[in-house]
Parts: C-alpha cells; structure tokens; sequence
C-alpha cells in the first residue's frame, strides 16, 4: 500500500466544483458518501463568511435533489446532501479504489489522500481523466510491497 495525494481538477458540471468555483474563498470538506441506487447522500462541512449565499447557490445547481443543513457555526457548516450522480466518484468505484473518506475542495480544485495498492495508481488516474478530470500526483509514500508478519 501506498499512500497518495493527488490534486484533482474535476469536471465543471460536478456541483462541488460549481459551488466552489462560485464561492472560491469557502473550503468544503467532502466528508462522505453512499451510493443509494439512483442518487448518491453525502455529507459535507463547509468554511464560509456568507452561508445565505452558498444556499442560493446550491439551490441553483440542477444535480442537487436536495440538501439540508445540520449544523452551523461562526463561518462554519455542516450540510447533508442527495445528489443525483458524481463522475469523480463513480469513475473512482470503477478504477477498483474506494473513494477517499475526507475530500478538500476549494476554487474547484480537490486535495486528496487516499491510501491504496501502487498498481491501482494509474487505474485511477486514467478513470478520472475519462470523464473529463485531470489529476496531478503531489507524493507518493510508502514501498507498495507488503512486510511479512
């Protein structure tokens, strides 16, 4: 196992890079998501100075089914999310990978670290560059060459 981080330009028509492209100062933080069949529940918390805003602008985005928000803070929230697909998502379910646990998305730009086997690197590469992503690879850590116990 290796442990990656890689920086992800995701497709403009994702909602977080539509939300966060609107609102380049906020950081989101995709903290999880489950496959429900026909549309994805997720949870993410969100570093803002204008909430009210980020509403409006998640009420505007067409991918959204709906969203609610759970908790809120001085310039901070948390918000549940249904969602009707994610290519960056499915593309990384397809590659073999399970998705990462936390995801940091600021200005469209997704920071990710995720550990996984070093052979799957280049199937997660090529599968986020299949719908139209791009990714750059910051470091690589670890041998990918299991110890014996």
């Amino acid at each position: 196992m290796v442990e990656v981080r890689l920086e992800i330009k995701a497709p403009t028509s994702e909602w977080y890079v539509q939300l966060s492209t609107e609102h380049p100062a906020d950081v989101l933080n995709l903290l999880t998501l489950y496959d429900e069949g026909s549309r994805l529940l997720g949870v993410f918390e969100v570093e803002t100075t204008d909430l009210d805003a980020l509403q409006r602008t998640l009420d505007e985005i067409s991918s959204i089914i709906d969203y609610e928000v759970i908790h809120t803070d001085e310039g901070f929230a948390v918000i549940k999310y249904r969602v009707t697909e994610s290519l960056v998502y499915s593309a990384t379910v397809t590659s073999g990978t399970l998705p990462p646990a936390s995801v940091r998305v600021q200005n469209g730009v997704m920071s990710v670290e995720i550990k996984m086997p070093h052979t799957q690197l280049s199937d997660i590469v090529a599968a986020i560059e299949a719908v139209g992503g791009s990714c750059e690879l910051l470091s690589v850590s670890g041998t990918g060459v299991p110890q014996a116990s």
